[in-house]
């Protein structure tokens, strides 16, 4: 008898353990969710353990979904933002200004991604922007739209993203960024300047 009742309260804990593991990764397993582990700048959020020994399971999983063959922290950072300046979730029927400043490493790039984690579906070919591309321009205010700008702007096209992410990576980060993020890096709001409708 006492080994039946161990056996069911073992059964009890391992699924209690597994109804906990689901609960939390569901959290970092959606765009949406929570990312542990993460530091959070301006509204932009980094797993910041990810390429050290300090990443849990749960943060490799969360790559391994979310896709981003994640580099070394000395090699690149990661950040990620699903939310305009007022908190409302970025969408394909809004623009979007994103005002980039001197960010402090070697080379950046901000790359828009759909709700399933790939490039939006799209004949535009403007997923992304580069530092290279910066310094040849006088601005470094990207336009995030379904529709491209009608004066010279750089542009990131929206086309087919739905509710959609924008990624930020910075190449090989100064120091400074490694050892104290939040006080070394001003990362931009995505200011959304109108929806159609």
């Amino acid at each position: 008898m006492n080994n039946v009742a161990e056996l069911i309260a073992s059964a009890c804990l391992g699924l209690l353990g597994g109804i906990g593991s689901v609960l939390a990764l569901s959290g970092l397993t959606t765009n949406q969710g929570h990312l542990a582990e993460s530091i959070e700048i301006n509204g932009w959020r980094s797993l910041w353990a990810i390429g050290t020994e300090a990443e849990s399971p749960y943060s490799k999983i969360w790559v391994a979904r979310n896709g981003l063959f994640a580099l070394r922290r000395e090699e690149a950072v990661y950040f990620i933002i699903n939310q305009d300046r007022a908190g409302e979730r970025l969408r394909e029927e809004c623009d979007y200004r994103l005002d980039v400043p001197n960010l402090p490493a070697a080379w950046w790039s901000v790359t828009v991604y759909n709700a399933r984690n790939f490039l939006p579906q799209n004949d535009d070919r403007r997923f992304s922007f580069a530092a290279t591309r910066a310094e040849t321009l006088q601005t470094k205010s990207i336009l995030l739209s379904a529709r491209p700008p009608t004066h010279d702007l750089p542009w990131i096209s929206l086309n087919n993203a739905g509710a959609f992410d924008v990624t930020l990576r910075l190449y090989q980060p100064d120091e400074t960024v490694l050892s104290d993020p939040v006080t070394a890096l001003t990362l931009p709001p995505l200011n959304k300047l109108g929806c159609k409708g």
